[in-house]
């Protein structure tokens, strides 16, 4: 796969476990570019073009842009909202139907017992919703990493198995704030 633009004297090319680098001297040039590639990665039209020798791909579906190493989360709600739909999505098992099901009973007794004890006129729904009772039981990823590398690393992994996003740009946090002209 590789990237074009107009401005740029040279496409990248990417490649399985390689790191390309790319150094834009002229400050404004490197803030327009950024800007650019950030639009298109959110959806917006411009001059980039990812493709191969087959096709043009969609930046968007491709892509992602990382700003700060430092601000990386594996337990941001984007990670973690596709995460609870991955779990739902295995749990269309038939194994995982009927154990469901057991789990949504037993939940339903011990809440009546609860209700006894208040002594309230509650009602319950029949089945437990699957999303709610994975969010109730406060997921998270583990992330002991204290080395910046490994922290990158293990982000773009993760979010890599989960989106299916192949290309991540990080961003060297250098910028020039004078005015464009």
């Amino acid at each position: 796969m590789k990237l074009t633009h107009p401005l740029l004297e040279q496409r990248i090319e990417f490649e399985d476990n390689k790191v390309n680098l790319m150094v834009v001297e002229n400050p404004i040039l490197f803030r327009n570019l950024i800007k650019e590639i950030s639009l298109q990665i959110e959806g917006e039209p411009g001059q980039f073009i990812l493709s191969d020798s087959k096709r043009e791909y969609s930046m968007k579906k491709k892509m992602t842009i990382l700003f700060s190493p430092f601000e990386l989360d594996v337990n941001n709600s984007k990670i973690m909202t596709k995460t609870v739909n991955c779990l739902k999505e295995a749990a269309q098992d038939m194994e995982m139907i009927l154990e469901k099901q057991q789990i949504s009973r037993e939940i339903s007794a011990y809440l009546l017992k609860l209700r006894d004890l208040c002594d309230l006129n509650l009602c319950f729904s029949e089945e437990a919703e699957l999303g709610y009772l994975i969010k109730s039981m406060g997921p998270y990823y583990s992330n002991n990493q204290t080395e910046l590398i490994e922290v990158i690393l293990s982000y773009t992994d993760l979010y890599a198995s989960l989106f299916a996003n192949e290309i991540f740009v990080l961003v060297a946090m250098v910028f020039d704030f004078r005015p464009q002209k």
